[in-house]
């Protein structure tokens, strides 16, 4: 938000980011490992900026849902996930 993206902006130039580690491991220009790591550490900005966009008044460019509500909601959300890949191994491979 600070380089004039604005909150929604900067997630989708951080969505468009992640998705180029892929992209060049894919076409065999990246290694998995520099690929996994430089997603990854992109992840943190990109959910820095959703969070901020949900958040924040609509006076800062944000929707102005409070930072409890989107924390707790965004808490239950990857808790549930997690428990329902936990319960149903779907994320597991068969042996």
């Amino acid at each position: 938000a600070t380089a004039g993206f604005g909150y929604l902006g900067s997630v989708v130039l951080f969505a468009v980011a992640i998705g180029v580690p892929a992209l060049t491991h894919r076409a065999g220009l990246l290694g998995a490992v520099t690929a996994f790591w430089t997603a990854y550490v992109i992840t943190r900005p990109l959910g820095a900026s959703i969070a901020d966009w949900m958040a924040l008044p609509g006076a800062r460019g944000g929707l102005d849902l409070g930072l409890g509500p989107v924390t707790l909601s965004w808490t239950a959300a990857i808790l549930a996930f997690v428990g329902y890949l936990a319960v149903s191994r779907a994320d597991a491979r068969p042996r």
